[in-house]
């Protein structure tokens, strides 16, 4: 079906293949977590920064990508049937941009038919459940609310079909702070792409695999990297420091939770689970239930709690 118009973007193209489609996106829906560095964007800054120069590292389709689009149309018959509300594709593929602002584009999954809704589908593997215990990610939140900026429609819904089995649905609402805000970040970074200035580096495994690829194959010299390298080396030490404190701490709560559990998978506190523990696959835990338990002390608890699991595991009253 040929692309409508929306209230706050035109039709960049519609019917393109994916290069056609790569050729026009500027920021994305899938882009704008990683430049606002949110928990699971796929990407980072340095990823989108590099791919917009032109010297991205091609991404091939995984067999987890390939199903994705194979049942993204399922999925969406599905979200129609249970929700009722009917839904259109238009012509695969198909990229909008903002009339306010031509660098922030987007490519819904689907519209609903009465043009006055956005949808992201997603085909979620059952490895992936515990990335939704308590809501949608936050990622693919932020897709949504980009669409929602950059269509200028009222509301977004998004689906995901987990494990093919478990349909779940968020409506997520257009928010204009939160738009604002978005298009100041990503006009921001545009800035800096088109002035050829390099994102400083962050935490993500983006940008530790992207470095990773780009210097594959170091040289037999040496490089002056004067106070800025002495202090990225310090960081380092101190880091690999807590990582090693941080993972026997770890590894103690693990043990301690094991220890109360034995054989029994799912563990409960007056009679509430709190945890389903499987040695070969998701593992749950519960924090609201452990903290109406504890009566709102979770901070106070978390403090000492490595030595208090360890007293309960003992048997210690």
């Amino acid at each position: 079906m040929s692309a409508p118009a929306l209230p706050a973007a035109e039709v960049v193209c519609e019917g393109a293949d994916r290069d056609t489609w790569l050729g026009h996106r500027r920021i994305g829906g899938s882009t704008i977590a990683a430049i606002l560095e949110i928990d699971g964007a796929y990407g980072s800054r340095r990823t989108v920064y590099k791919e917009l120069i032109g010297e991205g590292v091609p991404v091939e389709e995984s067999v987890a990508m390939a199903s994705g689009n194979w049942y993204e149309q399922r999925a969406a018959e599905r979200f129609s049937h249970l929700s009722g509300i009917e839904t259109f594709q238009p012509d695969p593929i198909t990229m909008y941009r903002s009339k306010s602002l031509p660098i922030a584009t987007a490519s819904p999954d689907r519209l609903s038919s009465a043009l006055d809704a956005w949808i992201e589908i997603k085909w979620v593997g059952s490895h992936r459940a515990s990335d939704w215990t308590g809501g949608a990610p936050d990622h693919y939140i932020a897709q949504c609310k980009w669409g929602l900026a950059v269509s200028g429609l009222p509301v977004a819904y998004l689906f995901a079909e987990i494990g093919g089995q478990d349909p779940r649905w968020y409506t997520i609402e257009n928010d204009p702070k939160w738009n604002d805000m978005a298009f100041e970040e990503a006009e921001k970074f545009y800035k800096l792409v088109e002035a050829r200035i390099e994102p400083e580096p962050d935490g993500s495994e983006a940008t530790k695999r992207a470095l990773n690829a780009e210097f594959s194959e170091p040289a037999p010299t040496s490089v002056e990297g004067g106070y800025q390298l002495a202090l990225a080396v310090a960081s380092l030490i101190d880091a690999q420091r807590a990582a090693k404190e941080a993972t026997s701490a770890l590894n103690l709560a693990e043990n301690a939770v094991k220890l109360i559990l034995r054989e029994s998978e799912v563990g409960t506190v007056e009679g509430q689970p709190v945890v389903t523990w499987k040695e070969q696959g998701r593992r749950s835990l519960d924090l609201d239930a452990v903290r109406k338990f504890l009566g709102g002390r979770v901070s106070e608890f978390e403090k000492d709690a490595a030595f208090r699991v360890l007293r309960v595991s003992k048997g210690a009253k």
